[in-house]
């Protein structure tokens, strides 16, 4: 069997699976939320999200949230960590005299259309394949890159390359 075949074959049982263990209230929660979308919300997040599921995505989303909160609340904050502080008085040179037009973050943009819960990070819209790269490597520990040279150089140098591009249809 090919490399693509398989795993474009471990693709589709990884489906399965999610879709098999996949708790009905959270699909509940899922298909509420976006039943409570606008119309014209719902028919951008459906073109949006044509190669993949919207309500598998969601649910996806939502468990992976529930275990990064978990993640972080068992952290225990060390007491001798200082905690940051904010400078009490900032230039006044910095400070705009007047109020510029308030331009919305993407995220803040999307929080308001209530359309932030399916995306990645409030702003990516991921595939299932892409979702389940993030999920499995939330389970490996990172691997930290060296800088020393060797005579693999610079193989050696930088591990596990992420490359990426950008469809010539996006917008």
């Amino acid at each position: 069997m090919s490399q693509k075949k398989w795993r474009i074959c471990s693709a589709i049982l990884s489906l399965l699976l999610i879709s098999a263990s996949a708790d009905e209230a959270t699909s509940d929660e899922t298909a509420d939320k976006f039943a409570q979308l606008p119309e014209e919300k719902r028919k951008e997040l459906l073109e949006v999200y044509n190669k993949s599921d919207v309500h598998i995505v969601h649910q996806k989303l939502t468990e992976l949230r529930k275990q990064w909160l978990e993640k972080l609340k068992n952290q225990e904050v060390p007491q001798s960590q200082t905690l940051r502080k904010r400078p009490d008085m900032e230039l006044t040179s910095n400070i705009p005299t007047e109020n510029p037009p308030t331009v919305l973050p993407i995220h803040e943009v999307n929080k308001n259309a209530n359309l932030s819960e399916f995306m990645y990070q409030s702003d990516m819209v991921l595939t299932l394949t892409q979702l389940e790269l993030i999920a499995r490597k939330e389970e490996d520990t990172r691997a930290r890159r060296q800088a020393y040279r060797d005579v693999y150089y610079p193989n050696t140098i930088w591990g596990n390359t992420l490359y990426y591009y950008f469809d010539p249809s996006a917008s």
